[in-house]
């Protein structure tokens, strides 16, 4: 019941993701329209936002506002719903889309999680290594505390390293 209801979307201080402190519903319309990644990505990290929008309507029985949608993730809906909330969503949703991509089918999140580690919250910048770290299964020797501009080159040095 709690991986619905009282899913990880917290940003804990540890840089990992923590439960709510409350029981809700993945279909609540303030959740499916107010707030990125839909619940049901973070399980489901690989889908699209309509792949994941149409699941909860036969679910559940309940319209979901496409255009409520497209606010949110943009015009369009058959885009990655963690990818859609990296490139458009506030800095603790971002955070939380990185994280769910940890162990999960989404193609390539090394490089679009990467330049994260230069965000302007420092906060994400530390979700971006560790999300980072988990996915590669090796420690990243770059302090995010560094300013954006000296952050970038060794970003793109790891990167290339990676390849």
């Amino acid at each position: 019941c709690i991986g619905c209801h009282m899913p990880k979307k917290n940003m804990g201080l540890d840089y990992a993701l923590v439960r709510y402190h409350r029981i809700g519903s993945p279909n609540d319309k303030k959740r499916v329209a107010g707030d990125r990644p839909l619940e049901c990505a973070l399980c489901h990290a690989d889908k699209s936002v309509e792949s994941l929008a149409s699941t909860m309507e036969q679910w559940y029985r309940k319209r979901i506002d496409r255009a409520a949608l497209k606010k949110l993730y943009g015009d369009d809906l058959g885009t990655n719903v963690m990818r859609a909330t990296l490139f458009r969503g506030k800095p603790h949703e971002q955070a939380v889309a990185m994280m769910a991509m940890v162990g999960s089918a989404v193609q390539n999140p090394v490089a679009v999680i990467a330049p994260h580690m230069a965000h302007d919250y420092p906060l994400v910048r530390f979700f971006a290594r560790r999300a980072l770290e988990q996915i590669t299964g090796t420690t990243i020797d770059i302090d995010v505390n560094k300013s954006a501009v000296e952050l970038r080159p060794l970003i793109d040095a790891w990167l290339a390293a990676q390849r």
